[in-house]
């Protein structure tokens, strides 16, 4: 299962786990820090409403708890930015990763919080995941499957990233949700991501991104909707620094969200039908 892993991006973030829960570093999780708000902000208002309760499912979602009664599934947890997040809004979370060092950096911080230590993670991959689902659960294979699927700033590190997106979608039962975030492949994405980010700003390690990895909206919704999915809007929304709020890159409050603004980094969901 970990056969289609490259073992060249492994290394990266296995490098990187030791730092993943230090918003200041530069090891390659730090900006993660800045762009997890805006990111969790854009599931909760944009993605958890449109997700269709169970049939019979009584619905406990609250404003304190938006996710509550979802089942999530975060692909590529890295450190648990993400997963700790949907897991203190009130989602049951299932996260998994390919690399160990990440997963167990995650479990660690997880543990001291009892909002967040019953997150389940797993040192395995995404095809494992469905591979298992599918072959266990026969005919009710969607009772299996999640809610909401998230695969953030994931499909630009994967070596075959149509297959990566129909894995994920196929972990998203009838009603749920498929979110994930990327680069878009544009010159302005390579001057700001790798020129600035890697090589002027030291903000993260040289070779982090490849600009050839980088997916554009139109190609991201063409894999989900190849997987069965429909996108409800469109072609994504930026994720894009705001320098009028004159807050420095590494600080939450210097990011947002502009729906027509994809040209560096933007984020992206779709609904598999009932």
């Amino acid at each position: 299962s970990f056969s289609k892993v490259d073992p060249n991006e492994q290394r990266k973030f296995t490098k990187a786990a030791p730092e993943w829960w230090d918003a200041r570093s530069t090891a390659g999780a730090g900006l993660l820090h800045a762009l997890n708000p805006v990111r969790v902000g854009y599931i909760v208002e944009s993605v958890a409403p449109h997700i269709a309760a169970k049939e019979g499912a009584v619905t406990s979602r609250t404003t304190a708890k938006p996710l509550a009664g979802l089942r999530a599934l975060d692909v590529g947890c890295g450190g648990g930015l993400l997963s700790e997040s949907l897991a203190r809004l009130g989602a049951q979370v299932v996260a998994l990763d390919p690399t160990l060092a990440a997963v167990e950096a995650a479990r660690k911080h997880a543990a001291v919080d009892p909002l967040t230590r019953a997150t389940d993670y797993r040192h395995t991959t995404v095809d494992a995941l469905l591979s298992s689902i599918q072959g266990s659960a026969g005919g009710s294979a969607d009772e299996e499957k999640f809610d909401l699927v998230c695969s953030l700033e994931v499909v630009e590190h994967v070596a075959d990233p149509d297959s990566f997106v129909a894995s994920c979608a196929g972990l998203v039962r009838p009603g749920g949700a498929l979110v994930m975030s990327t680069m878009n492949r544009t010159l302005k994405a390579w001057g700001l991501a790798i020129l600035g980010a890697e090589h002027l700003g030291r903000l993260l390690p040289v070779g982090t991104h490849e600009w050839a990895r980088f997916r554009t909206p139109a190609e991201m919704r063409a894999a989900m909707e190849g997987a069965g999915l429909v996108c409800a809007q469109g072609s994504g929304t930026g994720i894009v620094f705001k320098p009028e709020r004159l807050h420095p890159l590494s600080s939450p409050r210097a990011w947002g969200l502009d729906a027509n603004d994809t040209d560096v980094n933007f984020i992206i969901h779709a609904i598999r039908p009932k």
